[in-house]
């Protein structure tokens, strides 16, 4: 008798279909082929095959995988959010990030106990602390700080609106070249110093200065006209700082600047624009330090210019006070 032998189910398929080449014996093929196509089967049944299952509380685990990162907003120091999105995301992934001070993770870890980790999203917050094509860079790293995905962030030039009585102007800020000073006045912004504040100073041809004096308030908080009481110095002045001036920005037309004393460190709310070209205001050296320029307006150089042209007289002791008030109502940080 031939040795018995164990058909893979393609070969008994292959044999149930070929012609019996023996004749008298046809069952015995069959037979054989059958039987393997049922061994096969108890195989698959009792586990012999690849299976996805998890056994009964056993916790499956997935690597993290990070398919997407997004921000909520990107602008120069200004908190932002971002959306990291994936799979697995559990509490191995962390994240890091250049030029974006403060990062903080503000999402849980989320997880299925005894089942796959099902976190799909997590969030960190910074503030952004550079501008420019690629300023920031967010990092996400899995279990021995893997690296599962990294992105950097475009941050535009910082602007803020300002809205006088005159109209609005929008001044673009140059962190770049003058960061102490840029940063200086987005905090008196972000304070709303400026609000009901006065231009106190107008020189024809030359500049237009505020950021120093209100007009004193009536009842129910409404402002009395400097015709009839005089202002009052606005509250809230900080710490003077470091001058900026030798960074290469000029006092052009347009541009804004920082107002200080004779003492070249003495700057702190008051800023001016320059109605023209004004050379003689840049630093020379540092026996003539000249005045910090930090932006420039890109939008409402008209409304400078009728800013420039207001009426003035010697005025509460100070020459070229402005004849009529001329507000700055609000200023905002919208870029």
């Amino acid at each position: 008798m031939p040795a018995e032998v164990i058909l893979h189910p393609t070969t008994f398929w292959n044999i149930a279909i070929m012609p019996i080449a023996r004749p008298g014996k046809p069952m015995r093929v069959i037979a054989v082929g059958l039987w393997a196509f049922l061994a096969s089967a108890w195989l698959i049944g009792c586990g012999g095959s690849q299976d996805d299952s998890v056994p009964t509380g056993a916790v499956a685990v997935k690597a993290p995988t990070v398919t997407d990162i997004q921000a909520d907003r990107l602008s120069y120091r200004q908190i932002t959010q971002f959306k990291v999105t994936g799979i697995a995301l559990d509490a191995s992934v962390t994240a890091s990030a250049s030029n974006c001070s403060g990062l903080v993770a503000v999402a849980p870890t989320v997880s299925v106990p005894g089942g796959w980790a099902s976190s799909t999203e997590l969030n960190w917050r910074c503030t952004p602390t550079a501008t420019g094509t690629a300023a920031v860079e967010l990092q996400i790293k899995g279990a021995g700080a893997s690296l599962l995905k990294s992105q950097t962030f475009a941050i535009p030039e910082p602007q803020v609106t300002m809205v006088t009585a005159l109209g609005s102007l929008v001044i673009e800020l140059n962190p770049t070249s003058a960061p102490v000073t840029v940063d200086n006045f987005l905090q008196y912004v972000r304070d709303g110093f400026y609000t009901n504040t006065l231009f106190h100073r107008v020189i024809g041809g030359f500049v237009a200065q505020g950021g120093w004096l209100v007009p004193a308030t009536g009842p129910a908080g409404t402002l009395l006209s400097t015709a009839t009481t005089s202002p009052l110095i606005q509250a809230g002045a900080r710490a003077a700082i470091a001058l900026e001036s030798n960074k290469g920005l000029a006092n052009v037309r347009g541009s804004i600047a920082m107002a200080r004393t004779n003492e070249p460190n003495s700057a702190t709310s008051q800023f001016y624009f320059n109605l023209v070209d004004n050379p003689g205001l840049n630093y020379v050296s540092d026996a003539q330090p000249g005045y910090a320029v930090f932006g420039r307006v890109v939008q409402g150089l008209t409304v400078m210019d009728a800013i420039g042209a207001a009426p003035t007289a010697v005025r509460f002791g100070q020459s070229d006070f402005p004849l009529n008030d001329v507000l700055v109502q609000s200023t905002t940080q919208t870029k």
